[in-house]
């Protein structure tokens, strides 16, 4: 069983959004609790507090990460912090995933 996977390539894309041109990105992951049933999209999802499995992306030579989580995301340039807890996201461009 394989478990090492290619970082997607809309990842690639948001750092070069953000102006990181060249990317080589360590990968870690953890469970995010979110008030309602629709995570870090928002809006109405329910009554209920669900967990969503947040993706970071992290370049340590430029100090950046991009943060994913249900098609949405969260870029930081600040120091990385393994399990953040991240509040504000942005939806992934429908463009980045062709």
């Amino acid at each position: 069983m394989d478990y090492q996977f290619k970082t997607p390539d809309h990842v690639f894309k948001l750092f070069e959004q953000h102006g990181i041109q060249q990317a080589d990105p360590d990968f870690y992951a953890w469970p995010q609790s979110f008030a309602s049933t629709s995570g870090p999209r928002g809006g109405i999802g329910g009554c209920a507090i669900s967990s969503f499995t947040v993706e970071a992306y992290h370049c340590y030579s430029s100090c950046a990460t991009v943060y994913i989580c249900n098609g949405m995301y969260h870029f930081s340039k600040e120091k990385f912090e393994p399990l953040k807890h991240i509040k504000s996201w942005t939806k992934i461009p429908k463009e980045f995933f062709n």
